[in-house]
């Protein structure tokens, strides 16, 4: 898959320096275009890696705060990802909206740990 995603990247980047020497003035489509591809070959790859982790995590038991930090973890990784991508591609004002939403993911994520912690405190107080 390495070799897929290097060899899309620089055929799409060639065959962007090419056409705009000739005139082509959309350069961004191609690195749109580029993007889409890789992540489109990325996809299996990421839900067999999101199910591995799935099941290493039933298989050792893992607790219900680490499996939180986690998706917490997971999901700011795949914003964060997207984000760059567009701050590359120019699109500041995209890529900000795309960081509040992730900040916003991550709050509904942790949010019902957040809660039963919270009530377990209250319960240990009383």
């Amino acid at each position: 898959m390495m070799q897929r995603v290097c060899a899309v990247a620089l055929l799409v980047a060639l065959l962007g320096a090419v056409l705009s020497e000739l005139g082509f003035k959309s350069r961004k489509l191609f690195s749109i275009l580029a993007v889409l591809m890789i992540l489109i070959s990325l996809a299996d790859s990421l839900s067999s890696l999101w199910s591995k982790i799935g099941g290493l995590a039933e298989m050792t038991g893992i607790s219900e705060a680490a499996e939180c930090a986690l998706k917490a973890v997971g999901t700011g990784y795949v914003f964060g990802f997207v984000s760059t991508v567009l701050s590359e591609l120019g699109e500041i004002t995209l890529a900000s909206a795309v960081c509040i939403a992730c900040r916003v993911e991550v709050i509904i994520i942790v949010l019902p740990f957040i809660e039963k912690t919270v009530r377990l405190g209250i319960e240990l107080l009383q």
